[in-house]
């Protein structure tokens, strides 16, 4: 492992354990509280739970220098700008729609794995009221866009989408002469990308889910500031959220 990917790792992992660590400590706080949730709040909660555990999975393949870390990155991307429509919306309209438009996914797997009778009436129901008018949500650039956070599309969620694809393809294939074994050009260059804007996208999901109401706030700047100087080599001040 190269020192600079070491260290990304590392920073990485620590904010992973302070993520867990404020998740604990919100579940303790919220229910001491006895605060009835929003469905809004429970779908930001769920997708900020989704984009932990897909971290979790993109520091592993990180340290290995895999680049299927940026498989875990796109699905970070996606969850956050979901939650940043969500929480800009201040009924939980747009979270319904969210969650309805997942639900076709899982009723399409239901449906063409021949697995119908596995809660698939009662899911498509679910959907069905969550969409009652009809309504959909639009492309995930379109709610990026919506949201004033269109380069996180572009930066982070379409470079991403590259090696989700085939967009890697000419680095599993192996020399014309010699073994048969994936050449790896930029595998850890990419382990390295993926870790920073990661991170960043962490960072972001977690400023989403603080609770100022309650007192819950996972302080970020630390890790912000950390994550810049890894970026350009030298210490600065606070930034403003960009990926």
């Amino acid at each position: 492992m190269s020192d600079r990917l070491a260290k990304y790792v590392e920073l990485a992992d620590e904010l992973a354990a302070a993520a867990d660590r404020f998740a604990e400590m919100a579940a303790t706080v919220v229910g001491a509280a006895g605060r009835t949730l929003r469905f809004r709040e429970r779908l930001i909660i769920g997708l900020a739970f989704k984009t932990l555990s897909a971290f979790k999975a993109l520091i592993e393949d990180a340290r290995a220098s895999r680049a299927e870390a940026m498989h875990h990155l796109k699905t970070m991307a996606e969850a956050w700008i979901y939650a940043r429509a969500a929480r800009d919306d201040a009924t939980d309209r747009t979270a319904e729609l969210i969650l309805a438009d997942a639900l076709d996914d899982k009723v399409k797997l239901l449906q063409e794995s021949g697995l119908d009778d596995v809660g698939l009436p009662e899911v498509a129901r679910y959907r069905d009221a969550l969409r009652r008018d009809g309504r959909r949500m639009p492309t995930i650039r379109t709610i990026a866009d919506r949201a004033k956070v269109g380069q996180w599309y572009s930066r982070v969620y379409r470079l991403a989408c590259e090696p989700a694809h085939l967009g890697d393809l000419v680095e599993f294939m192996p020399p014309a002469v010699g073994e048969l074994r994936p050449s790896g050009l930029t595998a850890t260059y990419r382990a390295i990308v993926s870790l920073h804007h990661g991170v960043h996208v962490m960072l972001a999901m977690l400023d989403t889910v603080n609770d100022n109401e309650l007192g819950l706030q996972l302080p970020t700047q630390n890790f912000r500031a950390r994550l810049e100087v890894l970026r350009t080599g030298r210490s600065v001040g606070p930034r403003e959220e960009s990926p």
